[in-house]
């Protein structure tokens, strides 16, 4: 089986970033994936446009699509387009002997600028298959119309490695915590003003002992541009987590490498999380879940399929949201652990073993692996190779989709 995982997005990020270095969320999904379909004995490169070009990590090349030729992605089983959807014609450039079959592995919401071009037949219709990471995901592009039922498969976002295990079977998990720390590690544009100015100063009031650690450098270190109803908030995301320096007992961290951030998620009593961003499946919480991190967030999005019955969840929607509640829920579920410890490490121990069985990298590889194997047996690659496309040298094409 030979698989080429295609992602266009402007991220900087090296083929072997997992291990040592910051990095998003669909290229850390994308990466364990590939890792697994390698070590299950697949031949698979990824193509980005900041790759080093031939640089090679856990069996998977990478590839820089400004380098790339059709030759060295020759005899592609299945292509795995990441959250932007390629061109039919720059497929045909991309992999001239022969059409593999094309797969779209989708991240963003429905509401997403992007998500309502899905609506539009033409636009998916050289596609032969759509993964969704979560059912909440795939049933809002299926109600907007334009995707059959058929063409359409949910597969779970994998955690990292160093998270799996994490905490052992035989290790007291609220022995580990400091009973006071709260942490954020995500985007800041996904409830991180809000904790900053009101939420976390409030529970403070409460409990004077708390501190809040926030991860959110490595969006900002890469440049990303925050855009919210037509404004460009990034510089005011940056001058914000400058101003957090003197709140007390906050501190706001650049990107740092997973297995890093896992050991502080091992160490932290919540995730603080107010957000009200569409999220299609949500990392952080279950990275904090695989730590024995209690989860504070809202009902928005996919964030009650991904905490499993686990989380404490404020209900919430995009455009509706009272702090209040959030800071009361917050606070009762913290009364709760102090009253209540061992049910508490009861619930905690359920939500580690349930991500330790449903999101290891093995677990959704095997999956992965599993489907790819039955889509290519559909494609029927071999039959579908074109007379006359021998030879074929030249760059693939670059850039992102139109």
């Amino acid at each position: 089986m030979n698989i080429a995982f295609v992602d266009l997005s402007e991220l900087q990020y090296r083929i072997d970033a997992l291990d040592d270095a910051p990095l998003g969320g669909s290229q850390s999904a994308m990466l364990l994936v590939a890792r697994e379909l390698a070590r299950a004995g697949a031949r698979v490169c990824v193509i980005g446009m900041n790759l080093e070009h031939g640089a090679a990590w856990g069996g998977v090349t990478g590839y820089n699509v400004r380098q790339a030729t059709s030759r060295e992605v020759d005899g592609v089983d299945a292509v795995v387009s990441v959250n932007f959807v390629p061109r039919k014609e720059s497929l045909k450039r991309m992999f001239p002997r022969g059409r593999p079959r094309v797969i779209h592995w989708h991240k963003n919401d429905v509401l997403s600028p992007y998500g309502e071009r899905f609506a539009q037949r033409e636009f998916t219709a050289h596609l032969d298959h759509i993964v969704f990471c979560s059912h909440f995901q795939a049933s809002g592009f299926l109600g907007q119309g334009g995707l059959s039922a058929d063409r359409v498969t949910v597969i779970p976002n994998p955690v990292a490695p160093c998270y799996v295990g994490l905490i052992p079977p035989e290790e007291p998990i609220l022995a580990l915590k400091d009973p006071d720390l709260l942490i954020y590690a995500s985007s800041p544009n996904r409830g991180l003003e809000g904790l900053l100015k009101i939420v976390y100063p409030e529970l403070r009031k409460s409990r004077p002992r708390l501190q809040l650690e926030a991860y959110s450098g490595f969006y900002l270190d890469q440049g990303a541009g925050f855009q919210y109803k037509g404004q460009d908030l990034t510089a005011h995301y940056q001058s914000l987590v400058q101003q957090s320096a003197a709140l007390p007992g906050v501190t706001c961290h650049p990107g740092v490498p997973k297995p890093a951030l896992a050991q502080r998620f091992r160490r932290a009593a919540m995730l603080c999380y107010p957000t009200i961003y569409r999220e299609t499946s949500c990392h952080v919480a279950l990275e904090a879940m695989a730590a024995g991190c209690m989860v504070s967030a809202t009902t928005v999005g996919a964030l009650p399929e991904t905490t499993a019955g686990y989380g404490y969840l404020t209900p919430a929607a995009q455009e509706s949201f009272d702090p209040t509640n959030f800071i009361k829920n917050t606070l009762r579920a913290l009364e709760e652990r102090d009253r209540q410890p061992q049910e508490t490490e009861r619930s905690l121990r359920a939500a580690v073993e349930h991500v330790n069985r449903s999101h290891a990298p093995a677990v959704i590889g095997k999956l992965w692996r599993e489907f790819l194997e039955t889509e290519i047996r559909r494609g029927g690659r071999g039959a579908q190779r074109e007379a006359g496309a021998k030879g074929a040298r030249g760059p693939l094409p670059s850039g992102r989709p139109a």
